[in-house]
């Protein structure tokens, strides 16, 4: 099982364009919140608490979500598109095991990269450039690394089943993007007509989970296990049922 895992995460890593193109944009944003902290410390004279500093971290964590979508999606095509998928069952496990390896193997690997952001957010929330400001507590870090562990988690499952789905890297990217970035677009006019059906979208769901809005945190519960069911459901489906 670790083999596979492994084997998985070299793969990963081994696609140099799109892992790389994570790894920096990741690192970047962590420039990108001291910068935004020191601004605001010199145009407003007003340094950044800690709990500012883990919102903003939170916040940005939007844009490196877009690389591990894409990342994963390409991951969940890959085996089949390559038709390599059929050789990994030579190995005796079944399909629909060799299939949540897989995906774990690509969620160890977006976890990794997204390890260090996480660690420069707790470093900016309790040193600099606080000059005075309060540290952040222990329940802001609690659902700082919940959010983190939560988005990367829940969108790497989908966007792996989406791609697992589809059989092709570049279909499973764009459907996967469509449920990214579509669920921000049509929230906004889900809302106006029926709160609640936006916020079983995934992208409100998900969010919800981590406590930091005032949607219902059952609702949100709920609606996110019922996605991850139902598209990773759909994705071992198909692949006990597959020839190969």
């Amino acid at each position: 099982m670790i083999a596979i895992i492994r084997q998985e995460v070299r793969k990963v890593t081994g696609r140099r364009g799109s892992f790389w193109s994570a790894v920096g944009i990741t690192l970047a944003l962590v420039l990108t919140a001291y910068v935004v902290s020191i601004i605001v410390y010199q145009v407003q004279d007003d340094a950044t608490s800690g709990e500012e500093a883990l919102f903003l971290y939170s916040t940005l964590l939007f844009v490196p979500l877009v690389v591990f979508v894409l990342v994963a999606s390409q991951a969940g095509a890959w085996d089949f598109a390559n038709g390599t998928f059929r050789y990994m069952v030579v190995t005796g496990r079944s399909k629909p095991q060799l299939l949540a390896l897989t995906a774990l193997g690509v969620i160890v690997t977006s976890l990794a990269v997204t390890a260090p952001y996480c660690i420069a957010g707790l470093v900016q929330a309790y040193t600099f450039p606080l000059a005075g400001s309060d540290p952040a507590s222990a329940k802001d870090v609690a659902q700082f690394l919940w959010f983190a562990f939560a988005q990367v988690t829940f969108w790497s499952i989908v966007a792996f089943s989406v791609g697992a789905l589809m059989r092709s890297s570049g279909a499973g990217i764009a459907v996967a993007m469509v449920l990214y970035f579509g669920g921000f677009t049509f929230g906004g006019l889900l809302g106006a007509w029926s709160d609640t059906l936006r916020q079983i979208l995934p992208n409100f769901a998900i969010t919800t989970t981590t406590g930091i809005t005032d949607d219902p945190l059952g609702l949100g519960i709920v609606a996110s296990a019922a996605w991850l069911v139902l598209f990773a459901g759909a994705a071992l489906l198909r692949t006990a049922r597959s020839e190969y």
